[in-house]
């Protein structure tokens, strides 16, 4: 069970990060091989809904993905003030909890209305991501992983 919340965990950190990117660029695939990993995952048919999905609810990432950026902002600040203030820590923390998980739900719906769109067939061909990227897979070689797993 551990393994399986671990690996959902990673999945929705590297969605995060594609998202993020298309809410402040508009471009789904950064060059980079983490992204491509992910949504290569996924059949073109799903991936082009999911973009549709995502360009929807482009305001609403800005929002949530501006919050979260101040809330981090307010952690650092208050990691380097003279005297830590961990009341403080932990509220502007809660605030980065709950950012993430409004950035995490809304990109699970947008996926999930994806994937709800495709055809049986189409969703035939979703295959499991797995360790994909050379960030993945050197985090599950750190776990122990053989397989390329966590």
């Amino acid at each position: 069970m551990l393994i399986l919340v671990g690996s959902l965990m990673l999945n929705m950190f590297v969605f995060g990060v594609l998202a993020t990117r298309y809410a402040l660029t508009g471009r789904l695939l950064p060059s980079g091989q983490l992204a491509e990993g992910y949504l290569d995952t996924y059949p073109a048919p799903i991936r082009d809904t999911l973009k549709a999905e995502l360009r929807e609810r482009r305001q609403s990432l800005r929002e949530i993905v501006g919050d979260l950026r101040k809330a981090r902002a307010d952690v650092h600040e208050i990691f380097r003030a003279q005297a830590l203030d961990t009341t403080a820590a932990r509220a502007a923390m809660q605030r980065v909890r709950t950012q993430t998980d409004a950035l995490i739900h809304l990109l699970q719906e947008a996926l999930l209305e994806s994937v709800d769109r495709a055809p049986y067939d189409v969703r035939q061909r979703i295959s499991d991501p797995g360790l994909r990227s050379p960030i993945m897979r050197e985090l599950g070689t750190a776990t122990g992983s053989t397989d390329g797993r966590p």
